[in-house]
């Protein structure tokens, strides 16, 4: 983020495949997990990979196909929950530069999936530079 303090993004519980919808709009997606035992950090390294896989092709899915993806996708979220774990989102508008010139500085759509255990669930994601 521009000024080095991060932006703050909302993000709400996943609670049924469509939810992905919400993260087509971004540009970039940070993914974060704050918490959770191996195991669930296991699962969320593979959903991560899937999510990054994912996008890569996404623009050339037919629309039955992304309905299939996000149901895919949506199969982790409940993997992730069985071992008490929540997964939310969110997507927000940030002030980027990716290189030393400020002229460079454009919005982008920010999108943020966050995996906690329940008691660590927070309304918001914190993303920053490094």
């Amino acid at each position: 983020m521009v000024d080095g303090k991060g932006i703050e993004i909302p993000v709400r519980r996943l609670t049924r495949a469509s939810d992905f919808a919400a993260l087509e709009s971004a540009t970039l997606v940070h993914f974060v997990v704050v918490s959770g035992d191996e195991a669930a950090r296991a699962i969320a390294a593979e959903f991560e990979t899937y999510l990054i896989e994912r996008a890569d092709t996404w623009s050339n899915l037919s629309d039955s196909e992304r309905m299939s993806s996000d149901e895919t996708a949506f199969e982790f979220v409940r993997r992730l929950e069985q071992l008490g774990c929540v997964v939310c989102s969110g997507v927000d508008q940030a002030e980027l530069r990716f290189d030393d010139d400020p002229s460079q500085t454009r919005g982008w759509h920010v999108g943020c999936v966050v995996i906690s255990k329940l008691d660590d669930e927070a309304p918001f994601a914190t993303v920053t530079n490094g």
